[in-house]
């Protein structure tokens, strides 16, 4: 499997060429249609902070009373995307992130908001501050000395690239807080959930930076025009992408804000129309939306003729269909 099973040479599991992971856990993934996994495992990595998080308050008013030591989170804008690229580029490289991940400043204020009032005079604050899109990093060391070299390097690579700190990310009670939803994955509570409203995504896929920066950008044009037509909310309609596994792989997300109205909806289904159409041009993965034979066979074409591998696993793993094909795909000719 992986690349012994296609170069026959051993260095990656998951490819080129089949793997056995990615057929359970891959982009594309079978979403209950081969069946229901029993058992599974997961990799430990190591924790450099406390057992138990310090945190204080009653949600949503709660936060760590203090960050842990040879803990850091930033967020820094840059006056480009070209700019931001390269900073993203040189944080994988140099492997000092603990995580990465792009954010518009629309998001950083749902964060810190705890209703839409204040998520909506909290962007108008802070969109004021940054040069332009931007993103969230936090810093780990497992060691003082390591943790002032991983903070000496980032310096460096931000003031390279023309990057600006987010001021109020430094505090520690702000910071604090993000700082502890964005290890627990928590944070998305904040910014897709509230009492009006709504936040909803659009992910393009998986491939490298280029291309899946290329498609997020078109994406977010889309949707500012819609914006100043007035069928979407006004969060600045930034595309966000970012690097993962220290560079190799790219992801982006742009996310709208509407209204229940027929006029939203309405610009809600012509922004995914020209999603899949840009997304069938631009050579950057196939979006995590596409589910189903019908999408499956526009997209299958296009990208290496995956949709009839998939057809052979499906029929392989599951021969009589008992499983539900809906979120994957059916195993016909």
């Amino acid at each position: 499997m992986g690349s012994l099973g296609s170069s026959n040479e051993w260095f990656c599991g998951d490819g080129p060429g089949p793997s056995l992971r990615g057929i359970i856990r891959g982009s594309i993934t079978p979403m209950g249609g081969m069946g229901i996994y029993t058992k599974a495992a997961t990799k430990i990595y190591y924790w450099p902070g406390p057992s138990r998080f310090p945190i204080e308050g009653v949600s949503p008013h709660y936060a760590p009373s203090e960050i842990p030591p040879c803990f850091m989170i930033r967020y820094f804008s840059f006056p480009s995307m070209e700019q931001l690229g390269e900073a993203m580029r040189k944080v994988g490289e140099s492997e000092i992130a603990f995580e990465l991940m792009g954010f518009p400043i629309s998001m950083i204020a749902a964060n810190m908001a705890t209703s839409n009032q204040e998520e909506i005079e909290t962007f108008k604050r802070l969109r004021k501050q940054v040069k332009g899109p931007g993103f969230v990093i936090i810093i780990v060391g497992n060691s003082p000395g390591e943790f002032e070299y991983k903070k000496r390097v980032l310096r460096q690579i931000i003031d390279e690239a023309g990057g600006k700190s987010l001021e109020i990310m430094e505090d520690s009670k702000i910071g604090g807080a993000q700082l502890w939803r964005f290890i627990r994955v928590t944070a998305s509570i904040r910014e897709t959930f509230r009492a009006t409203g709504d936040h909803h995504g659009m992910f393009p896929g998986h491939n490298t930076f280029a291309p899946v920066v290329r498609l997020a950008q078109e994406y977010a044009e889309v949707k500012a025009e819609l914006i100043r037509k007035g069928l979407l909310l006004d969060d600045g309609a930034d595309a966000f992408p970012w690097t993962e596994e220290h560079g190799f792989l790219a992801h982006a997300e742009v996310l709208y804000r509407y209204t229940a109205s027929h006029e939203s909806l309405k610009g809600i289904q012509y922004l995914n129309e020209q999603l899949v159409k840009r997304a069938l041009k631009e050579p950057a993965g196939v979006p995590f939306f596409v589910t189903g034979d019908q999408l499956h066979d526009i997209f299958g074409p296009q990208t290496s003729n995956y949709h009839l591998w998939l057809r052979k696993i499906k029929k392989a793993f599951d021969p009589n269909g008992t499983s539900d094909s809906f979120g994957y795909i059916t195993a016909k000719e």
